[in-house]
This record gives structure tokens, C-alpha cells and sequence, in this order.
């Protein structure tokens, strides 16, 4: 799924490193916004439609951000491209691939950003033919997703973070760089 086949060994770690760290905040931020529900404790099937009712906004306005959001990334992806292939200086493998998980990460969430804001289209709080027991299934489902794509961004933020970070190593003051190639092409 990954082209990491064509990447050094060392440059394969570093980018599984830096997926797994994006994964792991991901996670623990989504389990964390996911407890908010566990607090809740369990909904009956009135208080469930209330509650809809009241976050609906909230989450579509949570959705529609993000969807600028990452469609604002995937636009400044195509930046960083540019200011790297522009660069004189051998850049490697493992960056380019941390670039293509970033973008591809970020389409993941613009896509199931998009999908809970479509489905939350449907006004549930003035339909009558629901039965009210789904007013609970459709809370838990609604809030348990925002806070996977609440997960996710964040996991895109943290994968964005080790490509800048390397990037300033690389580009700032100081002889360490992560992300050139030890061997320099000869000018010939």
C-alpha cells in the first residue's frame, strides 16, 4: 500500500515512526472525544432526539471546517512538492512518501467528512415516520464518527508536523539533515 519498498531501510523507520506517532495521537485524541460519550452515560429515546437535535449544528459546522480544512492541506501538499523539487540538493525517498500519506490521510478525512456531513442533511428532528428508538442509535453513531474525524485530523496534523519539522532541519541554519542524501550527484 505503501511505497516504502524503494526507501533505505533507515528512511522506512522514520517514515513508519512518524506514522505510527500520527496514529497513535489519532487514536487517542478520537478515544478521548469518544469518552464525552461514555460520560453520558446511556440516552432514552426522548432525551437522544433532544441531544441530536441540539449537536446537529455543532457537528455540521465541525464537518464543514474540516472539509476546508483538509482541502486547504491538499492544496499546500502541492507547495511543499514545488519547494522541494525546486531545490538543487538531492532530497529523499522518505519524504516524498511522507508527502503521499499526508495527502492521502487528508483525503481519507475530507471524504468521511463528507460523508457525516451529507447523512446529517436529513432532518431527523422533523421527520415522524423514525421510530424514536433510532433517535439514540443515529446520537451515538453521529457523535462517535465526529470524534473518529476529530481523531484523524489530528493524526493528519501530527504527520504535517514531522514534514515540517524536517523540513526546517533541513532548509534552517545547522548541518543536520534528515531528509538529503548523504551522496551529493557529482557536478559533472
Amino acid at each position: 500500500m505503501f511505497g516504502l519498498d524503494a526507501l533505505t531501510p533507515d528512511d522506512q523507520e522514520q517514515v513508519r515512526a512518524d506514522l505510527r506517532i500520527a496514529l497513535t495521537g489519532g487514536l487517542v485524541a478520537a478515544v478521548l472525544m469518544g469518552t464525552v460519550l461514555v460520560l453520558v452515560g446511556n440516552v432514552g429515546d426522548s432525551e437522544a432526539r433532544s441531544l441530536l437535535q441540539a449537536a446537529i449544528p455543532t457537528i455540521r459546522s465541525f464537518t464543514s471546517t474540516v472539509m476546508v480544512v483538509s482541502a486547504s492541506t491538499l492544496a499546500l501538499m502541492l507547495t511543499i512538492l514545488g519547494l522541494t523539487s525546486d531545490t538543487d540538493r538531492q532530497i529523499r525517498g522518505s519524504h516524498f512518501e511522507r508527502i503521499r500519506q499526508i495527502a492521502l490521510a487528508d483525503v481519507v478525512v475530507f471524504g468521511a467528512a463528507t460523508l457525516l456531513l451529507v447523512s446529517l442533511v436529513v432532518p431527523f428532528g422533523d421527520a415522524s415516520g423514525i421510530p424514536h428508538r433510532w433517535y439514540d442509535v443515529v446520537y451515538y453513531v453521529a457523535t462517535g464518527l465526529s470524534a473518529l474525524v476529530g481523531g484523524a485530523v489530528i493524526g493528519v496534523m501530527l504527520l504535517i508536523y514531522a514534514a515540517v519539522r524536517d523540513l526546517t532541519e533541513t532548509f534552517g541554519p545547522g548541518d543536520e539533515s534528515p531528509l538529503l542524501d548523504e551522496e551529493e550527484p557529482e557536478d559533472g
